[in-house]
C-alpha cells in the first residue's frame, strides 16, 4: 500500500477546474483503486504553523 500526501491551497485551479477534482479524475482514469480528499482546518509541522487555512 502506498500513501501519497499532496498539499495544496483551496483555491488552486488547473484549466478552470479545482485541483483536487483534477487529481481525483486523473486517479480514477488511471484505474487507481481508491483515493480520499481530506480538507483540513489548520495544522503545523517541522517548519511551524500552517499558513494555509482550508475549509
Amino acid at each position: 500500500m502506498i500513501c501519497l500526501t499532496i498539499r495544496m491551497k483551496k483555491n488552486d485551479v488547473v484549466d478552470g477546474k479545482r485541483m483536487e477534482k483534477r487529481i481525483i479524475d486523473f486517479l480514477s482514469d488511471a484505474n487507481i483503486l481508491g483515493a480520499i480528499v481530506w480538507l483540513g482546518v489548520d495544522g503545523f509541522g517541522r517548519r511551524g504553523k500552517s499558513a494555509v487555512h482550508l475549509e
